[in-house]
């Protein structure tokens, strides 16, 4: 993973972009593509010792978002949302009890690397340069290093970004957030907000305030993303929309 000034590389998403955040999906993954799909950030649940009152059952784990809608009751479709799966109103630090466990929503805007490696896997095998490609970092993550303020930036509507070559296969094993040369101290790592291989065969796309990746590709890609393994995938349309008051099932 290395910095690059000529952000020239990614001209092509903006043709292919809508050129407002109101055209759904289309603001955020590129049209042209045959299959679109979301992939869920793993939610978390705990029995603290302040919900079941034994400080010595004390459990934290990741959960699907299948589970949360198990567990209260909801329903997981394609356009669900975190919040709503839980009965409640949005929130950035949403959390809900239900029988003796507390749920919270995952990350906004990050994947964390137990979902990078599957999900990268997955990508690399999904195109021919899965070595070659780049990374783009939102520009507005308050822990990126002082030099990234005077980068040249990657302009797309409503957001800028600052460019790294990296392929796909940096980010399969867990340790790339210490690699990653945006990274600095923090004990945060910020995510990229969008990756591509150079052959464009498809693009990720880490919205910085959605609670899930946004995946263009293949038909074949977004069906392999919905069976494989350690990842919870959902099938959209570059029309559906996305944000925190699009679940009307569950509302």
């Amino acid at each position: 993973m290395e910095w690059i000034s000529d952000v020239s590389a990614g001209d092509w998403l903006r043709e292919r972009l809508s050129p407002d955040f109101s055209g759904g999906l289309h603001s955020f993954v590129p049209a042209g593509f045959a299959a679109y799909g979301r992939v869920c950030y793993p939610m978390w649940r705990d029995n603290s010792p302040t919900i079941n009152g034994d400080p010595d059952a004390l459990v934290h784990e990741d959960v699907t978002w299948a589970q949360v809608a198990a567990a209260f009751g909801t329903v997981l479709h394609p356009l669900a949302q975190s919040h709503a799966l839980m009965r409640q109103e949005w929130n950035s630090n949403q959390e809900a009890i239900v029988n003796g466990w507390r749920y919270s929503i995952p990350p906004i805007g990050t994947i964390e690397p137990a979902t990078m490696t599957p999900l990268a896997t997955v990508l690399a095998a999904h195109t021919a340069t899965p070595d070659d490609g780049f990374a783009a970092v939102w520009e507005g993550w308050g822990d990126l290093p002082a030099w990234c303020d005077t980068s040249p930036k990657l302009e797309l509507p409503g957001r800028n970004y600052i460019l790294f070559k990296a392929g796909i296969t940096e980010f399969i094993k867990p340790d790339w957030p210490q690699r990653a040369p945006w990274n600095s101290e923090s004990v945060f790592h910020d995510t990229p907000s969008i990756c591509w291989p150079a052959d464009h065969s498809w693009v990720l796309a880490n919205e910085i305030d959605f609670d899930t990746a946004i995946v263009a590709g293949s038909a074949a890609l977004i069906e392999v993303l919905q069976h494989t393994p350690g990842m919870e995938a959902l099938p959209i349309s570059l029309t559906d929309k996305l944000y925190s008051d699009s679940d009307l099932i569950n509302k």
